[in-house]
């Protein structure tokens, strides 16, 4: 640790493994009155784009908690802070591991937090996909050092075991913060079951697909003549924490694409998978070893770095594996697109309210591709607004993104 003199940023954005909240900079927001703060593992590749844009940033993670003091700090760690947790040791040592666990964790993030806040007095914190438990303790005290918590929720997926909403989430249970921003209602009736502590829920629909990242014209959607359809397809991750498809799922979805290709001669196959070629491999070789044949034919091809809305953007028609969060996508920038749960493994979904969104067999999966290739672009975007609009309680996501940065840059002003 290194002495370091008080600097104020005005805002704070947790960052990740990957590239997820870097676009709020790099709109109208200065870059000087913002820092990243890495709370867990990132990815090497973006540590080094972050510094290559002469962007600052901040490592509060529980191995590294900080690595900047100001005197105050430093004082009161030598001084003060020892002879409290030795006083509260006796009482720990006849505790049970979980109430250990607990009070170890709220040390490190009482410590690493109140030296942050003393470093940088945020306005605000910005983060995205953000349930760890102990986002609570961070954001409690950051609030009561006048810094406002914002969080965008970027999934679509809890409510799809039961329709009716019989469950609980645990792992986006008690989520606290100002203020969370959500695709459409059933995530936010969601949380609250969840008995989220947020002040607020928003809609403001996905904003990937909004016009802050679709800035070049959409390529156009219609296919008159039918010849070349390009169909998107992807699939969710698999044999990892979260996972809901088993491989055997997986292993179903893409002998129904290889079925397409068989039947549907002028049908090319964009397949993106949730996962990357050596993790399948290393999981399981027959999946992979089928993968490698697809690849074979040249009319489907495998894509694991670009971003899923430019797949879909120049798609026809868009299919996902139950519930992926690109068929909701590809809706909100008004692209035909369904799941293909071919195991009906989601008998009680709530997305089979809504009619032509869940294929639960391969003829369901084949008559629907149809009815949705062969419905012209008028008649889906009334489709659209009549039967499926509401799942985004009929909010319109072409600003969401511009709606999140314009609220940062107020609170941090």
């Amino acid at each position: 640790m290194q002495k370091k003199l008080e600097n104020v940023y005005k805002g704070g954005f947790r960052v990740n493994s990957k590239p997820s909240v870097d676009w709020i900079l790099e709109s109208k927001i200065k870059k000087n009155s913002a820092i990243f703060v890495i709370e867990d593992k990132i990815d090497k590749k973006f540590l080094e784009e972050i510094k290559s844009k002469n962007y600052s940033y901040y490592i509060c993670t529980n191995k590294t908690p900080s690595r900047e003091l100001n005197l105050n700090w430093l004082i009161k760690l030598i001084f003060y802070y020892p002879f409290i947790i030795l006083n509260k040791i006796p009482n720990l040592i006849f505790s049970n591991l979980l109430i250990k666990e607990i009070v170890v964790h709220t040390y490190i993030n009482y410590f690493k937090w109140n030296i942050f806040n003393s470093n940088y007095k945020p306005k605000v914190y910005f983060s995205y996909h953000n349930y760890e438990t102990m986002h609570i303790l961070r954001n409690i005290i950051l609030n009561k050092n006048d810094c406002s918590s914002i969080m965008y929720k970027h999934t679509f997926s809890e409510n799809v075991f039961d329709e009716s909403n019989n469950y609980n989430n645990v792992s986006q249970g008690f989520n606290f913060h100002q203020k969370e921003f959500h695709w459409g209602k059933s995530s936010v009736e969601m949380a609250k079951k969840d008995k989220n502590e947020s002040e607020k829920l928003e809609i403001i629909g996905p904003i990937w697909t909004s016009e802050h990242f679709m800035k070049e014209k959409q390529s156009n959607i219609e296919n008159k003549n039918l010849n070349n359809i390009i169909l998107s397809a992807f699939s969710t991750g698999f044999d990892n924490f979260g996972a809901v498809n088993d491989i055997e799922t997986h292993i179903n979805f893409i002998l129904f694409l290889d079925k397409i290709l068989k039947l549907k001669k002028n049908y090319k196959i964009i397949y993106k998978p949730k996962f990357n070629m050596k993790w399948a491999k290393e999981r399981n070789i027959e999946f992979f070893n089928f993968l490698k044949k697809m690849e074979m034919n040249e009319n489907f091809s495998i894509i694991g770095d670009e971003i899923s809305t430019k797949i879909i953007e120049r798609s026809d028609i868009v299919i996902s594996m139950p519930f992926a969060s690109t068929t909701v996508e590809a809706l909100a920038l008004k692209r035909k697109s369904f799941f293909v749960d071919l195991k009906n493994n989601f008998p009680n979904s709530m997305y089979k309210n809504y009619d032509g969104l869940v294929a639960n067999s391969e003829d369901q999966a084949f008559k629907k591709l149809e009815f949705w290739v062969n419905m012209n672009q008028e008649n889906f975007l009334k489709y659209y607004n009549d039967k499926i609009s509401d799942i985004f309680d009929k909010v319109n996501n072409t600003f969401a993104a511009n709606k999140i940065i314009n609220q940062v840059n107020d609170l941090m002003k």
